[in-house]
């Protein structure tokens, strides 16, 4: 999905993202719902669609926006996870070891106002 202007504003609900090249078609944005239901998160899911090799300013916008709203919890990436670092990797607090060493991000996360990076396919592949 695409961006309108109404992705950009803050969340009213926990929201983590998906971000790739065509996150509708991906299992995960139907089972999140589910999980999120069953274990009472109260969560939900939004895709963002970029083409491969997007300009830096799109992964930047992405990166900034989970970063300071408050409700946005953080998101996992798929095809972009070279790209976004190399554009977005100033407005990380920190970087897991795996995500320095193989210079990617897999997972964004938040935790105490920082937004982490981390490469999470070294350990689960």
């Amino acid at each position: 999905m695409n961006p309108t202007p109404d992705f950009w504003k803050p969340r009213t609900v926990p929201t983590m993202y998906f971000i790739g090249v065509t996150t509708t078609q991906s299992s995960i944005m139907k089972v999140f719902p589910l999980w999120s239901d069953i274990l009472k998160l109260g969560a939900r899911i939004d895709g963002y669609d970029a083409p491969i090799h997007a300009q830096p300013d799109t992964y930047r916008a992405i990166v900034r926006h989970i970063k300071d709203d408050p409700l946005s919890l953080g998101a996992l990436v798929t095809t972009h996870k070279i790209d976004l670092l190399d554009a977005a990797r100033d407005l990380f607090d920190w970087l897991d070891p795996n995500a320095q060493l193989c210079g990617e991000v897999s997972s964004i996360s938040k935790s105490g106002g920082r937004l982490l990076g981390h490469a999470i396919d070294p350990i689960s592949s």
